[in-house]
């Protein structure tokens, strides 16, 4: 079962978010997706999954920080959905999967198209000494399969 999480402290745009997936994978009946309000609450109750969804600037933490911290124990697929355009290069440090704007929600199809095309060609790695192959396997991955990259 695929294991998605949000974290967005703006319950309205999580459950948003939250809703476009569920409609995204309608087809699919192996998933889960949980909405989190906080990145403390995600990193207390959320590092199983294998999907995150992260809002960039939450009122407790960053989600730059979050994802450092869900790197030490995951190789889970981050994606950075965001208002925000200034922090893309900080998202792939943490090895991000895809930097979405949150007026370009259009993107969020295909990330989640090469998501699922990327996990069926290449299981995640868990040796971490490939961490940083395996990073910029993703983000090539990433660049070559979606059209249109907004940044």
């Amino acid at each position: 079962m695929l294991q998605i999480a949000i974290c967005d402290d703006e319950k309205s745009m999580g459950e948003y978010l939250k809703q476009l997936i569920e409609n995204r994978l309608a087809d699919d009946k192996e998933y889960r997706v949980k909405v989190f309000s906080s990145g403390a609450e995600l990193l207390k109750n959320g590092k199983d999954f294998d999907i995150f969804f992260l809002d960039i600037h939450l009122k407790d933490m960053s989600g730059i920080d979050m994802a450092r911290s869900l790197r030490q124990e995951s190789e889970a697929v981050i994606v950075f959905v965001t208002a925000l355009k200034e922090y893309v290069f900080d998202a792939f440090d943490v090895q991000a999967f895809q930097y979405l704007l949150k007026h370009l929600f259009y993107n969020l199809s295909a990330a989640l198209s090469s998501i699922r095309r990327f996990h069926l060609l290449h299981p995640p790695v868990k040796h971490p000494v490939y961490r940083y192959l395996h990073s910029m396997l993703l983000c090539l991955f990433n660049h070559c399969t979606c059209k249109h990259i907004h940044f």
